[in-house]
């Protein structure tokens, strides 16, 4: 009996190293290769001892995507609104909410394949008389 217990400890400790490469790689992989394109927060969601989580939703070519990131708090009230997302264009499922990078309301869509770099743009200068 304590032979399966210990089996069981290294099945599951096994497992929980595995997830934890596997993020790190991708981690790796789409900070090495990355596109950016714009996405929509749908919904914010407390995560049990780890904050808030924001639900967003991303077009790659066309296609929809969805993702979640651990986000502060001061996000809460942010639903609704668009920010940036960095996802790897070989496989647009890895992605990375920019949710202290908003998107202005002149930007109405990004390209299909996503921008190379996030596009700059100037302010405009309030003319005062």
């Amino acid at each position: 009996k304590k032979k399966l217990n210990v089996i069981g400890y290294i099945v599951v400790a096994s497992i929980f190293i595995f997830l934890i490469i596997r993020s790190y790689i991708e981690i790796k992989q789409l900070e090495k290769n990355h596109r950016f394109t714009i996405g929509r927060i749908i919904k914010i969601e407390p995560v049990s001892g780890a904050g808030i989580n924001a639900l967003f939703i991303y077009y790659v070519k066309g296609k929809k995507y969805s993702g979640s990131y651990s986000v502060p708090d001061r996000i809460r009230k942010r639903v609704g609104r668009r920010f940036y997302v960095m996802f790897n264009p070989d496989n647009p499922d890895s992605c990375k909410l920019l949710f202290n990078k908003p998107v202005p309301q002149r930007i109405k869509e990004a390209p299909p394949e996503g921008w190379v770099e996030i596009p700059k743009y100037k302010k405009k200068r309030k003319i005062r008389y």
